[in-house]
């Protein structure tokens, strides 16, 4: 095996006897957008539930292409 094959044929540690088979499957490339922006604390609080609290009124919120 050459460093070309390595990336194409390696999907499990060890390489010449991983412990599950390949899938064929892959992983695709998403481009995120991540947003985030400030908002009323109050407001955060009325759709936390009660054991949780709010210590920065940040909203984070990722969009994916």
């Amino acid at each position: 095996m050459n460093a070309e094959d390595l990336p194409h044929t390696a999907y499990a540690v060890p390489i010449c006897s991983p412990t599950y088979s390949s899938s064929g499957s892959c992983i695709p490339v998403l481009e995120t957008l991540p947003i985030y922006y400030r908002t009323d604390p109050d407001a955060v609080r009325k759709r936390l539930p009660e054991a949780l609290g709010v210590l920065d009124p940040v909203v984070t919120f990722e969009a994916a292409q």
